[in-house]
């Protein structure tokens, strides 16, 4: 009996590291990427939003780009409640090897990838990925981190000082 019971958490345990291994997973999946499409939108309505805010099949870029996206493990695992925005499709030969939507600017959701949950992304990670997209004038990830964090300052200010504001920013 305690011979089945250890097997089993050995494998769920294993099961668990194999579905959060941030970094390795989506660098392996990224590797190959020679193209970069960005979009508008979230995952729900990728499919009807044909606008093309970027395209670049300058390989360097994009590698540097790539080399650049660095997963906090410890923040991430849970998922924020709004789709994303922008969408961010990665291709190699071709052919679409990862798309992420790009959450407040900070955050970032693997369609049918590896993750279990949100990649929260490193400050300077975040920083390097908003400026990036930012210089090929996509600026909606830095606007929306930029909100982001006066909102939570404004919230943090209400709280210290005893109203309570507690309602949810959109997005």
């Amino acid at each position: 009996m305690a011979i089945v019971l250890t097997l089993g958490l050995v494998a769920a345990i294993v099961w668990r590291l194999q579905w959060t291994n941030w970094n390795g997973s989506l660098q392996s999946s990224l590797s190959r990427a020679t193209a970069l499409k960005v979009r508008p939108g979230g995952l729900r309505q990728f499919a009807s939003v044909p606008e093309t805010l970027l395209w670049t099949d300058d390989a360097p870029a994009v590698a540097a780009l790539v080399r650049g996206i660095h997963i906090d493990e410890k923040k991430s695992g849970s998922m924020c409640c709004c789709t994303g925005n922008p969408i961010l499709e990665f291709y190699a030969d071709g052919r679409v090897v990862a798309t992420l939507s790009f959450h407040h600017g900070v955050i970032l959701r693997w369609k049918d990838g590896k993750w279990n949950g949100d990649g929260v992304l490193t400050e300077s990670s975040g920083a390097f990925v908003r400026a990036c997209l930012a210089q090929r004038q996509v600026s909606g990830p830095a606007q929306q981190y930029e909100e982001s964090v006066l909102y939570e300052k404004k919230r943090t200010e209400s709280v210290k000082l005893g109203k309570g504001n507690t309602e949810h920013q959109g997005s």
